[in-house]
């Protein structure tokens, strides 16, 4: 994978190779697309652009910064969904089970990303 390919993954960059690489599924950038390389670079690189802003847009209280996890936490976990959608929609049966955990993950992201919202706007 190249360095290129893992600046537009972003935050979920670290967390794919370490999870996809040990596991042996040998998961290759050739088994995706084109357009699909294109939508998980962006949908990186956008989560990545909106971390920084996320941290620069709060100030250093302990709270504050637990809020920063939960949606650096939340938006690395929103890059992984377009991987379990890639692995329900693309490949055999064997992914089937990691894509629905990949799912299980997302649905965590997006709660833990409501609750981010709902404090900053009680800030």
């Amino acid at each position: 994978m190249s360095v290129g390919r893992l600046v537009g993954l972003g935050p979920a960059a670290p967390f794919l190779i370490a999870f996809l690489r040990p596991a042996g599924l040998g998961i290759s950038w050739r088994c995706f697309g084109p357009r699909l390389r294109w939508i998980a670079a962006g949908l990186g690189f956008t989560a990545g652009l909106l971390s920084p802003l996320t941290l620069l847009s709060l100030t250093t209280t302990p709270f504050s910064l637990t809020l920063l996890a939960f949606t650096l936490l939340a938006f690395t976990l929103l890059a992984l969904t377009l991987l379990a959608f890639t692995l329900l929609a693309f490949t055999l049966l064997a992914f089937t089970l990691l894509a629905l955990t990949l799912l299980a993950l997302t649905l965590l992201a997006l709660t833990l990303l409501a609750l981010t919202l709902l404090a900053l706007t009680l800030l």
